[in-house]
């Protein structure tokens, strides 16, 4: 669970062989132009470890996901929440 008007910060690190994304997006959206915030496929190789910080505005029902090949389908989704 998250609050607004927070900072967070996140450590993406992928310590898998394939490559992937990491994106912040309403809970059930496929569309990646959506996305609250996003860190990009050529980012996130195998061994790549990314830091963004990011302060949610807004409240709502959210995942963390990774869209790259069907990782999505295949349950690559962390739920999250947003509240004041």
């Amino acid at each position: 669970d998250f609050k607004t008007g927070v900072p967070y910060t996140f450590v993406i690190e992928n310590t898998g062989n394939a490559r992937h994304d990491w994106l912040i997006m309403p809970r059930g959206e496929t569309d990646e132009t959506m996305a609250l915030i996003a860190v990009e496929k050529d980012r996130l190789d195998s061994g790549a470890r990314v830091t963004v910080e990011y302060t949610f505005d807004r409240t709502g029902d959210f995942e963390m996901s990774c869209h790259v090949g069907r990782h999505y389908e295949k349950g690559m989704i962390i739920p999250i929440t947003v509240s004041r």
